[in-house]
């Protein structure tokens, strides 16, 4: 097997679920507020610009050790699981009050976006978002974004 073929494989695979998932967020969060969806295109920048996808791959590669052929299928838990990674990557920034994190001022843009959202909104935005991904969907009906 031709591993950083494969790996290069599951990237874009899972970039291309998580590049679906956030067009559709920002999307529903155009009709809401100007702020939600600059917070999301934020996330989204911050989520496809880099990354090896180790996490996926291993979705994958234990999706394919036990059987599992339908790599689509497994693409939407795969790319959860990226998600949320991001999530704790922006947890511990926003925590740590880090300032760079892959190349991006995320720390600092993060705290002023968050700033002008309600506390609801603060923290968990991307960990709410997941769990529909995480049933095999990648979609959010913007009253959920509202109830956040």
């Amino acid at each position: 097997m031709d591993y950083p073929k494969e790996l290069e494989k599951i990237k874009t695979i899972t970039n291309e679920v998580i590049r679906k998932f956030f067009v559709e967020r920002i999307e529903a969060g155009a009709k809401i507020s100007p702020q939600i969806t600059k917070l999301l295109i934020s996330l989204a920048k911050f989520t496809l610009a880099g990354g090896k996808r180790l996490r996926a791959a291993l979705v994958f590669y234990g999706y394919e050790a036990f059987g599992g052929k339908n790599l689509k299928a497994i693409s939407y838990p795969a790319a959860s699981l990226e998600l949320l990674h991001s999530f704790v990557l922006i947890h511990d920034d926003i925590i740590d009050q880090d300032l760079l994190r892959r190349g991006f001022y995320i720390g600092k843009m993060l705290h002023a976006l968050l700033n002008t959202l309600t506390p609801g909104f603060r923290g968990n935005i991307i960990l709410e978002a997941r769990k529909p991904a995480s049933r095999g969907e990648v979609t959010v009906p913007a009253e959920n974004l509202i109830r956040m």
